[in-house]
């Protein structure tokens, strides 16, 4: 399998390329533009929730619902809803450790392919609900922790493939770009998923719509996903002298780290650095400062992505308060 997606790669590449571009600008440019589009469905995955709690709540009077969908219809239901965006980070942020480990040590292009048919799967599922007339709140919280689990595949593994093919030397330029993916996904998420998102009998589509793009990007991934360059002949990116020092701290953190055996090594990629373990890990220069940075960075993000659209719609904007679709567009700005 993994000879019929490096063959047909390189032969997409070809294609592509003609006489003109090096083999490796061309696989480079391919990289980037996968993975962007990659990351973009997981994050168009993560909107569908926070645009359509408006309509599972439905329209609240006199602390009652004239409409909504059970059980978050209630006096509580924004505390329901609370719970499943609890269960999703929570589950997110535990899952995202044993990612981060196991994306270490099997095929990154395995891994990102079940990852992402996996969170299509249960995203269909979510939003099945609709269709099978399901209200049980447990259902809701166990499908928001496996979506979670799911989703957690996505930023080691696209971040270390990028890794494998991009120098350091031109690192921060093409990241700053190509970072871009988390906003670019929201925004389509939050577009694809408000149109869906007014009518009872529609808001599972804001989940299943996404659902179809990632799942199908997971196929694109398993037949056209070179993990690194080795796998398709070319040299791995050029180091930069000024980290010669931090490749042998890792080289030295890696020392104990060589001496696994080949117990499931059909998964594994070949050409992949060894890994180091976390505590090691923690002992690379910046690692902690930056890991509180982020820390603070993604409180903020997460916030917005899945309580603006909710709060938009809860509130009247020069006198005017605007349906879930609205609100899901309104809040596109903070993205862009």
């Amino acid at each position: 399998q993994a000879v019929v997606s490096t063959q047909s790669t390189g032969r997409l590449c070809k294609a592509l390329s003609g006489p003109f571009p090096p083999r490796n600008i061309v696989y480079k440019c391919w990289i980037l533009a996968l993975t962007f589009f990659i990351y973009m469905s997981y994050h168009m995955n993560r909107k569908s929730l926070g645009v359509v709690k408006a309509t599972l709540e439905g329209n609240m009077s006199d602390n009652t619902s004239t409409d909504g969908w059970a059980p978050f219809n209630g006096t509580d239901g924004t505390r329901l809803l609370g719970y499943l965006d609890t269960a999703f980070l929570l589950s997110y942020a535990i899952f995202i450790f044993a990612c981060g480990t196991i994306a270490d040590n099997v095929s990154l292009r395995y891994f990102l392919t079940f990852g992402m048919i996996g969170t299509g799967i249960f995203m269909t599922l979510m939003g099945m609900a609709q269709y099978f007339k399901i209200h049980s709140l447990a259902y809701f919280v166990i499908m928001q922790i496996i979506i979670g689990a799911f989703q957690a595949t996505g930023w080691p593994a696209v971040v270390a493939v990028i890794g494998n093919w991009v120098g350091k030397g031109s690192r921060g330029l093409i990241m700053g770009i190509w970072n871009s993916h988390t906003s670019v996904g929201n925004i389509l998420g939050g577009l694809v998923a408000g149109a869906e998102s007014n009518s009872l009998d529609t808001w599972g589509l804001s989940f299943i719509y996404p659902a179809i793009v990632i799942g199908g990007l997971g196929f694109v991934v398993f037949f056209f996903l070179p993990t690194n360059p080795q796998a398709v002949g070319l040299p791995p990116p050029n180091q930069s002298t000024a980290d010669e020092d931090e490749e042998r701290l890792i080289k030295s953190l890696q020392h104990h780290s060589d001496d696994s055996d080949d117990e499931g090594a059909i998964l594994r990629d070949p050409n992949a650095i060894p890994a180091i373990s976390f505590l090691k890990a923690l002992g690379i220069p910046g690692v902690v400062e930056f890991s509180i940075a982020l820390f603070f960075a993604k409180l903020v993000c997460y916030t917005f992505l899945f309580c603006l659209p909710d709060y938009v719609h809860s509130i009247k904007i020069n006198g005017t308060q605007y349906d879930s679709e609205k609100s899901a567009d309104i809040s596109t700005f903070y993205d862009i």
